[in-house]
């Protein structure tokens, strides 16, 4: 499912003169309840083992070559970004959750747009993301939830949403270069 389907969400609002804002506040929503949906649609994702997960594996590997090039706040990575939580969601056969992770790319797009997407993501978060989509294929349920809690408070804090104690000691986040070891890089 993509946003089309699923009806747009913005986290923008009107001001006056017709500019549209994002609002600190819509974004800090969207990444409360993204700290809520993700992991558990990461969970289910990896415990129905529906036909996709292999995509996810080439949209997280493109992201990191993405990033590698200092590529990370282009349209390509953007797009590759949004369509690898959209169907993280998707992949959860929860069609609720499917529907909810469309807002997820308009937070994407609004991170992008406002230039909080760093050219070089965090190398930490891009191993995560090729970790979560390992974990969906290999039908691995605890690291895909643990990659995706890290995530989304990693992406949390780079768009200043709130920044907790929590964050230094999320579950899943790799040391070194650890990924999901049921498959080679």
């Amino acid at each position: 499912m993509n946003r089309a389907e699923a009806g747009s969400f913005s986290i923008r609002t009107s001001s006056p003169g017709g500019c549209t804002t994002p609002t600190s506040a819509a974004i800090l929503e969207i990444s409360e309840l993204r700290r809520g949906i993700e992991p558990e649609a990461a969970r289910l994702a990896a415990s129905r083992g529906l036909p996709g997960a292999e995509r996810l594996v080439e949209l997280a590997e493109r992201m990191r070559d993405l990033g590698v090039e200092g590529r990370g706040a282009d349209p390509e990575f953007l797009a590759a970004d949004i369509e690898f939580h959209e169907l993280v969601s998707s992949l959860s056969g929860n069609e609720i959750f499917a529907r909810l992770g469309a807002m997820v790319g308009s937070l994407l797009v609004e991170r992008t747009h406002w230039d909080l997407q760093p050219a070089h993501p965090d190398a930490d978060a891009v191993r995560c993301h090729i970790r979560l989509a390992r974990a969906i294929r290999d039908g691995d349920p605890e690291t895909a939830a643990e990659s995706a809690s890290f995530i989304v408070v990693q992406a949390a804090d780079e768009v200043g949403g709130a920044k907790t104690e929590q964050t230094s000691g999320a579950k899943g986040r790799p040391s070194g270069d650890e990924t999901h070891t049921n498959s080679a890089n």
